[in-house]
């Protein structure tokens, strides 16, 4: 079976069959020039690709990386192959998955994040909060349901989305939004009113969007909102959202681009499994920490 071509493109589906490992250093491992910084300073490498992971092994890779041009997966490697042994025993994992990985385990070394990814820690993932979709579709073969398409679109690499975000580009993006208010002096009783626009701005930091939206509704010092809050208030709903930290601040609608947020995720489905897969990383992150607090993994 598989998902109809009518729901989602090939184009959207790009590398999503696209498998990478992590190997246990040997003693004699040396770094070659594509390796990225974690591989240098951890005891865990990657390989090259596969597409797919049939049931038979080894798999053959491309490119080789250190030598390794075939493999064999197991969902648990804490050792390293031993002198003389003729195959290599991976950990397999999608490749834009891993990226997502990286990008949220930023606060804590790569070194001890890749290494706490092996451990042998029972119910880790079988007692793992599965998204609805996910544990819709899992059985012996997996079941491709109408409607979930997004699972397997690529979250890094989304069409459409560069050109999305360049249309929220623009040389006249406004500095405040929302009309000013309307003629009338402010209540006496209207604390907001003395406070300088400097503290105005640092409380409403610190707001949640509903709290924004009925703040305006009560003075009118706050009638008007800067264009940069809703770049703040987008990192902070949909921090998957990287792209949007390169955008170039005073160039950018963001309040039309926070108006329209939800309505790319019915278009855009690699946004939508970026989100499901950011929610599991920081569960599996989350548990990292709690490991390593209990002592149960290195720290």
């Amino acid at each position: 079976m598989g998902y109809s071509g009518h729901r989602i493109s090939v184009e959207e589906m790009k590398g999503c069959r696209a498998i990478q490992f992590l190997v246990k250093k040997t003693s004699n491992w040396e770094t070659e020039d594509d390796d990225q910084q974690f591989e240098i300073e951890s005891d865990y490498f990657l390989t090259g690709t596969v597409n797919g992971l049939p049931h038979e092994t080894p798999l053959d890779l491309s490119p080789t990386r250190h030598g390794i041009d075939s493999i064999s997966y197991e969902n648990i490697v804490y050792y390293e192959r031993e002198h003389g042994e003729d195959h290599w025993y991976g950990l397999p994992f999608h490749s834009a998955c891993f990226e997502i990985f990286k990008k949220v385990s930023l606060a804590s070394p790569e070194d001890k994040c890749a290494r706490s990814m092996l451990a042998d820690t029972d119910g880790f993932i079988e007692q793992f909060p599965r998204d609805l979709a996910v544990r819709d579709g899992q059985d012996h073969n997996w079941g491709h349901q109408p409607g979930h398409e997004y699972l397997a679109a690529n979250p890094v690499e989304v069409p459409a989305l560069p050109s999305l975000l360049k249309v929220a580009e623009t040389s006249h993006a406004p500095k405040v939004v929302f009309p000013p208010p309307g003629h009338g002096a402010a209540s006496d009783k209207d604390p907001f009113g003395i406070l300088s626009a400097e503290i105005t701005a640092l409380i409403i930091d610190h707001l949640h969007p509903k709290d924004i939206a009925n703040l305006r509704l009560c003075t009118r010092a706050v009638r008007q909102l800067p264009n940069i809050l809703f770049r703040k208030l987008l990192l902070d709903e949909m921090p998957w959202m990287w792209e949007l930290k390169d955008m170039e601040g005073a160039r950018v609608d963001w309040h039309d681009l926070y108006c329209k947020r939800r309505s790319y995720w019915t278009i855009l489905k690699g946004l939508k499994n970026r989100e499901r897969i950011w929610g599991d990383v920081e569960e599996i992150v989350k548990r990292i920490e709690r490991l390593r607090s209990d002592g149960k993994i290195a720290a």
